[in-house]
């Protein structure tokens, strides 16, 4: 029962709320905007399965520069404590960008080689730097991409659904 709790959760998390950068404030901002990043997702995600009465965690790691551009990102999900054992649930990819950024399913996180980290919280200095001038100004370059690849892959499926 708790594991289909939680993979429902995790999974109208990851569709309904829309990856993007936006400034970082706490859950109720992301599910009133219904778009986030990595670990407002995962926020979000968290509060929903503590209050069914699961245990979370959140892991942390960084995404291989060659998928991140020149910048390493710091990249969150959450563990869920279901029958026993931890789960893996990453929200982050909506599948409006699971073909730029990957995908995830039940048990698997967006590819992190280096340094994984648990918390029982999101470390704060994390959200600070986040919210930072020369971060927000990443956030902009990063979030008129994401509408860039988001029209081209609309316009792509357009055609091919005309053609299908």
């Amino acid at each position: 029962m708790q594991y289909e709790e939680a993979v429902s959760d995790y999974l109208w998390i990851k569709e309904h709320i829309k990856y993007y950068f936006p400034y970082w404030g706490d859950t109720t901002r992301t599910l009133a905007e219904m778009r986030g990043h990595c670990g407002m997702k995962a926020e979000l995600l968290a509060s929903s399965l503590k209050a069914r009465g699961i245990e979370t965690r959140y892991a942390g790691g960084k995404i291989p520069r060659s998928r991140a551009g020149p910048f390493y990102i710091i990249h969150f999900w959450v563990e869920a404590k279901v029958d026993g054992q931890w789960l893996t649930l990453d929200p982050t990819p909506d599948s409006g960008i699971t073909d730029w950024l990957g995908d995830t399913k039940p048990g698997t996180h967006l590819e992190t080689h280096e340094h994984i980290t648990r918390w029982g919280e999101i470390p704060v200095k994390y959200k600070k730097l986040y919210n930072r001038l020369p971060v927000m100004l990443l956030r902009w370059i990063f979030n008129i991409k994401l509408a860039y690849h988001r029209k081209r892959r609309n316009h792509k499926n357009s055609l091919q659904s005309r053609q299908g």
